[in-house]
């Protein structure tokens, strides 16, 4: 079976089992951060008690009402604040938040909104998945990684400009690895941003199976990559580790460094392992950057966790 056939039978029954909902087309206004007790949730019309594991990082839209029970205390990220609730609270209903470009963490809290809870059409056929296709990269950043070959095939790498004059090459590659992280190619690529302003670039595989594939991508400009790491750190300096990572994922994502958002996605995954709003934004987040092999293994273990009694 050809590595666009296996992919196309992995992405069928990927995209089969997606959940549907409706409330992934919303912007997200807040987002649970802990939960202690019993606490009830109105949301769409219906009523339910949070669960203190699965319910963790749960989305949550303007217009939904929280309530604790005796006892109980819940944490909420509201925009860009903490908001503390307890049994004398009485019913809390989320606000209506208005976006700004200067409130990072609320441009953070709708990015997981919308990477997340929607049905998001068919997956790519590519045996590349890093850099994507129509993604970016970093000089630093640059590693080659793609769906693991056959074994026995041999796969070959080419770096080059739209013209087709070549930057960086290397042949001889186990296609089974399914990564290489390259010092000669993050060089060639530092070379051609100090001598060019064009950012735009062909990565080329085959392999000796018959097997071919390529992405054109960006190079981040010095500039945009300074940008990238002033917002990074702000971020870092964050003392809410989940929502570091979702901020740091929305920084990614905003450059089309999509297999670093994902890898925070990750990271936020595992702070909050049960929560399934967190495994459903990850599956989005591996999909957008093209693994599908991991997004299929969230996606059945999303399923399975849902149906159990």
């Amino acid at each position: 079976m050809s590595i666009a056939t296996r992919a196309l039978s992995v992405g069928s029954v990927l995209l089969l089992s997606l959940p549907m909902n409706a409330m992934g087309q919303k912007p997200v206004a807040a987002i649970v951060e802990k939960i202690s007790g019993t606490v009830m949730l109105k949301q769409n019309g219906k009523q339910i008690t949070l669960n203190p594991k699965t319910d963790i990082a749960r989305r949550l839209f303007a217009g939904d009402s929280l309530h604790c029970e005796q006892g109980a205390k819940l944490t909420l990220r509201v925009g860009g604040r903490f908001t503390e609730l307890d049994d004398k609270s009485g019913w809390f209903t989320i606000p209506s938040m208005i976006s700004t470009h200067e409130d990072p963490r609320l441009r953070a809290i709708e990015a997981y909104g919308r990477i997340g809870g929607r049905s998001r059409g068919p997956l790519p056929l590519s045996i590349l998945y890093s850099p994507m296709n129509q993604s970016a990269t970093t000089p630093d950043s640059f590693t080659i990684r793609w769906t693991p070959l056959k074994s026995g095939c041999v796969a070959s790498f080419v770096l080059e400009e739209p013209s087709g004059s070549r930057l960086w090459d290397q042949t001889n590659v186990d296609g089974t690895l399914g990564v290489l992280s390259s010092d000669s190619a993050r060089q060639a690529l530092l070379n051609y941003r100090s001598k060019s302003s064009a950012t735009l670039l062909r990565l080329k595989l085959v392999d000796s199976c018959g097997d071919s594939d390529e992405a054109t991508f960006d190079l981040l400009s010095v500039a945009d990559e300074q940008a990238l790491k002033t917002e990074l750190a702000q971020w870092d300096s964050d003392a809410d580790k989940l929502l570091t990572h979702l901020g740091r994922a929305s920084a990614f994502s905003d450059r089309r460094m999509f297999f670093q958002a994902a890898e925070e996605y990750e990271a936020a995954l595992a702070l909050a392992p049960d929560s399934h709003d967190l495994i459903d934004s990850t599956i989005g987040a591996e999909r957008k950057a093209g693994n599908l092999r991991r997004a299929m293994e969230l996606e059945k273990r999303l399923a399975a966790e849902s149906n159990a009694p």
